[in-house]
């Protein structure tokens, strides 16, 4: 048993934020966004109906996020991933949530380009079998 914690500690991050999720993840990018409305905050979710979270991106203002159609073959993470070289080069720091598998393999992407351990902060929200993920 455990009882209630922070999903994400975010309050001591400085400078620009890339995130990385689903569907479950726009409210987080709308919350980072609206702490702190000067920083910039890059979205890149994932979406098995894209049209729907593409609806709920734009009335939560969030102007800069994409967002990829989810395959079968993971075939939408190689886009994501192509921009990751630029993205990390501003030095951000890089939250990744939502998917279990595909947080695994951009945070593995991401030390192949040597960001630091310090800026990738990571929380799964679900796999598919897998319950008792927060």
């Amino acid at each position: 048993m455990f009882g209630p914690r922070a999903s994400l500690d975010l309050g001591g991050v400085r400078g620009p934020i890339r995130v990385f999720g689903d569907e479950t993840s726009i409210g987080l990018a709308h919350a980072l966004q609206s702490s702190a409305p000067g920083r910039a905050v890059i979205c890149r979710f994932e979406a098995t109906a894209p049209d729907d979270a593409a609806q709920v991106v734009g009335r939560l203002g969030l102007h800069d996020a994409k967002i990829a159609t989810r395959t079968a073959h993971e075939a939408h993470l190689d886009a994501i991933e192509a921009e990751l070289p630029a993205l990390a080069a501003g030095g951000a720091t890089f939250v990744l949530s939502g998917r279990a598998q595909a947080i695994q393999r951009l945070r593995q992407a991401l030390g192949r380009l040597s960001v630091a351990g310090g800026r990738v902060m990571t929380k799964a929200y679900w796999a598919p079998g897998k319950v008792g993920l927060d």
